[in-house]
């Protein structure tokens, strides 16, 4: 038969390992608070560099639809032009 102390220092160690592990579980809590905001900080950071990598290469593309309409008119300019010029031959 276990004596009173024996029990009572059993319940002492139980509360102790008790209170450690509830000390672990707020450190580890806190850790994943930490953890899960600089989660949501490197996401928002990605987010916001597709977004201007986005708006880079949506500008990029008009400057080139930009320059391939100019270049396609001169080459028109360039062709009607010639085309006159051989009606004037004939």
């Amino acid at each position: 038969m276990l004596s009173l102390s024996t029990v009572l220092v059993n319940s002492a160690e139980c509360e102790e390992t008790l209170k450690q592990t509830e000390e672990n579980q707020k450190k580890a809590e806190d850790k994943y608070k930490v953890l899960e905001n600089k989660m949501k900080n490197a996401e928002a950071e990605c987010e916001k560099e597709l977004k201007n990598a986005q708006q880079n290469l949506d500008g990029v593309k008009k400057a080139a639809d930009t320059s391939s309409k100019k270049m396609k008119e001169k080459q028109q300019v360039k062709f009607n032009h010639g085309w006159q010029i051989s009606q004037c031959q004939k």
